[in-house]
């Protein structure tokens, strides 16, 4: 997760540390406006986050706090050195969790294999048109209707 307690950091440079990560392939997502890191850890408890880095006013200069949920620890990191150290707290906590190494991308099995690299796809928006109530039943009649449009 990515914090910052200044609306303005957080909507410039926490957004672009959150794009940092997601280049890198590490997941993570941004927090809301908050004043405080009790505020963030309260609002995100049931969330299973594993660190937050929190960006200030100076973190380009000074680097990054970085508070780990558990155990409770504070780092200081710098920028250019964030994602080999979350990708190492990653590993180390994989490791130490019995988690096998995973593969980057998980595929649903409902999702055929095309061979094809994102990048390499159409980019198209389909927007569903609800006709029903029921999720299953939705589903399946705007697929058999063709109940889509592409933009």
């Amino acid at each position: 997760m990515v914090a910052s307690f200044d609306p303005t950091v957080l909507r410039t440079t926490a957004i672009k540390v959150l794009q940092d990560l997601w280049a890198n392939e590490i997941s993570a997502e941004l927090a809301v406006d908050a004043s405080s890191l009790e505020e963030i850890i309260s609002r995100y408890r049931d969330d299973n986050h594993s660190w937050i880095v929190i960006v200030k006013q100076d973190s380009k200069d000074r680097g990054f706090k970085v508070r780990s949920i558990s155990p409770k620890d504070e780092f200081d990191v710098r920028p250019s050195e964030l994602v080999g150290w979350l990708r190492n707290e990653i590993r180390t906590r994989n490791h130490r969790d019995g988690a096998l190494d995973q593969p980057k991308l998980l595929r649903h099995t409902s999702q055929p294999d095309t061979g094809t690299l994102v990048d390499e796809r159409n980019n198209d928006v389909r927007i569903l048109v609800a006709q029903h109530r029921s999720k299953k039943t939705n589903r399946r009649n705007v697929i058999d209707s063709g109940g889509f449009c592409n933009s």
